[in-house]
């Protein structure tokens, strides 16, 4: 029985969840290459694995793993058990909350019924089970005793329990945000999908005349979602490098906090990818790779050939100071200023899906911490090694 269980499982998942993902990422390679699409998306693959999957569905009375006689029965059988322990439940319950005075018929009836499934449940007889069953609910029973099951009503209650968990996981838990432009780049690429924690700093009531309630300011270092003060409509992403009071100031492409230089060390000069915002056409640029240290978080910047200053400023009370890592291709607070707390929507967390020009796919940075140790490919390894031994002995903000 067990050897049965597991080959019916197994051919269960291969032809109802297996073949209609290799069927659906066909699918989806086919329309991209053919320029129907830009770019695979992941949910227009979860919509196309869902169809193929409910076209094999309507075909399952046609397989041959799907009708066994000894599973079905044992399938039947656990049913039928489950279903009485309910039914003993409610027959229990009916006659817990009714006065013993009010309805002594009705009462005798639940009595004799709860104790002949009682009595079978004891005995293991299922056909004794099945018939205790049929004979309770062929019965004159009081409505209350046994509550009506409509369909319709639990399946509108299970969509509707669906759509309100999703709405509170997204408004108060996390929520996904694709990366739409080269800003962050080398750590985020265009195409990335993340997942935003939104209780990172504190929380958002919607609908609230104060919506947000902040714990923490987002250190230095951390990369966020928020909406711009020059467009709130808009969902942006950069990395925090100034609290209230900060003097900032670029000279020569390096970043200063409060007269303290953030130490860095140049990697090497490295290809990306870029997309035109408005054809969205791709086309490859060349940047000086550099690895930077905050306090103790390491992360990628990007510069071009020529070196770049700004400032210095003073972040404004009330706002954080937002750079995107590719700094000479970022449209950030050096443009229009801090970020209002209350604009923050959350944390950039993880990767959980990436896609690149066309119908490439980036397997590597699926499921990559945003905030973790950068990594790179040979042959610049040692660079980085290097790079991270000279920053460890470096001074930085919370040391001076």
């Amino acid at each position: 029985m067990l050897w049965k269980k597991v080959k019916s499982k197994f051919w269960s998942f291969v032809w109802f969840f297996l073949l209609p993902a290799i069927l659906a990422g066909v699918a989806e390679f086919i329309l991209v290459r053919a320029g129907v699409f830009v770019e695979i998306a992941p949910w227009r693959l979860l919509l196309i694995l869902a169809v193929a999957a409910f076209g094999l569905l309507s075909f399952k009375n046609h397989l041959p793993f799907w009708h066994d006689d000894d599973l079905e029965a044992a399938a039947v059988q656990k049913k039928t058990l489950r279903e009485a322990t309910i039914l003993v439940r409610q027959l229990t319950r009916y006659l817990g909350r009714t006065d013993p005075g009010t309805d002594e018929e009705a009462r005798d009836r639940v009595t004799r019924h709860l104790h002949a499934l009682e009595k079978a449940q004891g005995e293991g007889d299922y056909r004794k089970i099945r018939d205790a069953i049929e004979k309770a609910k062929e019965s004159k029973l009081p409505g209350d005793a046994i509550p009506s099951q409509n369909s319709a009503l639990e399946l509108i209650k299970i969509f509707g329990t669906a759509i309100v968990l999703a709405i509170l996981l997204r408004s108060f838990v996390v929520e996904p945000f694709k990366i739409p432009s080269a800003s962050m780049i080398p750590t985020l690429q265009i195409g990335d999908h993340i997942f935003v924690t939104k209780f990172s700093y504190g929380i958002t009531i919607p609908y609230m005349a104060k919506k947000h309630y902040f714990w923490k300011l987002p250190p230095r270092g951390d990369i966020i979602v928020f909406k711009p003060p020059h467009d709130p409509e808009k969902d942006f992403i950069k990395r925090v490098v100034g609290h209230p009071g900060d003097v900032l100031e670029i000279r020569d492409s390096v970043l200063y906090i409060n007269k303290v230089p953030i130490p860095r060390c140049e990697i090497g000069w490295v290809d990306y990818e870029d997309r035109d915002q408005e054809t969205s056409a791709w086309r490859k640029r060349k940047g000086i790779l550099f690895l930077e240290r905050m306090d103790d978080i390491y992360y990628f910047v990007m510069n071009g050939p020529y070196t770049s200053s700004w400032g210095p400023t003073v972040v404004d009370d009330g706002t954080v100071y937002v750079i995107g890592d590719n700094r000479d291709n970022s449209f950030d607070s050096r443009a229009w200023g801090g970020v209002p707390f209350d604009n923050i929507k959350g944390e950039g967390k993880i990767i959980w899906w990436s896609n690149g020009p066309g119908p490439s796919l980036r397997m590597g940075r699926m499921g990559r911490s945003i905030n973790g140790m950068p990594t790179i490919q040979a042959p610049m390894k040692e660079q980085l090694e290097d790079c991270v031994m000279k920053l460890k002995a470096a001074k930085t903000l919370e040391n001076r």
